[in-house]
C-alpha cells in the first residue's frame, strides 16, 4: 500500500480502486507528493487481478481539479528548486501515461 497521506485517499469497493483528491481548499490541485502516491497505488492495483476498474472523484464540490498546483510550482522556480519542478512535470506525465493504459 501507498504511505498514506491526506491530500489523496485511496480505497477499495469491491473490484474497484477509488481515488479521492482530496484538497478542496486549493481546488483539488495536484503535488508531486499526490502524484508519486497516485502513482504507485496504480502500479500495485495494476498487479491485482481482482481490481479491475478505477474510479477517480474529488472532495469539496467546487472543482474536479485544478491540474497541477501551478503556485507551488510557481514558488519552486522563484526560489531556485528547479529540480523539483522538472521532477513535477516529468513524474506527472508518467503518470499520465499509466492512467492512459
Amino acid at each position: 500500500m501507498t504511505e498514506p497521506t491526506s491530500d489523496i485517499l485511496f480505497e477499495r469497493r469491491g473490484a474497484a480502486g477509488l481515488v479521492t483528491l482530496n484538497r478542496p481548499q486549493a481546488l483539488n490541485a495536484v503535488t508531486l507528493g499526490m502524484v508519486r502516491a497516485f502513482t504507485r497505488q496504480l502500479q500495485e492495483w495494476r498487479d491485482d487481478p481482482s481490481i479491475t476498474r478505477v474510479v477517480l472523484t474529488a472532495a469539496g464540490g467546487r472543482a474536479f481539479s485544478a491540474g497541477g498546483d501551478i503556485r507551488a510550482l510557481y514558488d519552486a522556480g522563484m526560489t531556485g528548486r528547479h529540480d523539483e519542478m522538472l521532477a513535477f512535470y516529468g513524474e506527472e506525465y508518467v503518470l499520465n501515461t499509466i492512467i492512459k493504459h
